[in-house]
């Protein structure tokens, strides 16, 4: 409920329902969980503040404890692009891509990564074309190619 509250704008609600939220899951989760999702939480607010190093740090602390979580690290590219690092933000997300490419063959990744390319050079189309092997043999029918930008 503390994230739909952020993405509706509501900031004091997302922070009183995430301190809720750490309260209750103190008793019913262990505690690596529960500072992951506190790590996340944090992340996500300083994301809705535009503070981006301190949602960057956020992320990484989770990462640090959830080290094969791509939505996470996905985050973290996002914020080195908002910092104005185009070119690392396009080596982190080529760089999930490769670690492990059925579990990061997600739409909102792929989203991220070809946007930047299009930013980044005009060879652009190519590179998001040399995603349809890739997804051909991970994924299969089903994946919304649109999040590849093609057009």
């Amino acid at each position: 409920m503390g994230r739909l509250h952020l993405t509706l704008g509501d900031l004091p609600s997302a922070q009183t329902l995430f301190s809720l939220a750490e309260d209750r899951d103190e008793n019913e989760e262990g505690e690596e969980e529960r500072m992951v999702r506190t790590h996340i939480n944090q992340g996500l607010v300083n994301v809705f503040l535009c503070h981006w190093q301190l949602a960057k740090d956020s992320f990484e602390s989770a990462l640090q404890l959830e080290p094969t979580n791509t939505t996470l690290k996905n985050n973290i590219a996002v914020c080195t692009f908002y910092q104005g690092y185009l070119k690392e933000c396009i080596r982190e997300l080529e760089g999930v891509v490769r670690w492990s490419p059925p579990s990061s063959l997600q739409p909102a990744l792929l989203t991220n990564l070809t946007a930047t390319y299009d930013l980044e050079s005009s060879s652009a189309h190519s590179k998001k074309l040399s995603f349809l092997p890739l997804l051909g043999q991970h994924v299969g029918e089903g994946f919304p190619l649109s999040s590849l930008g093609l057009r």
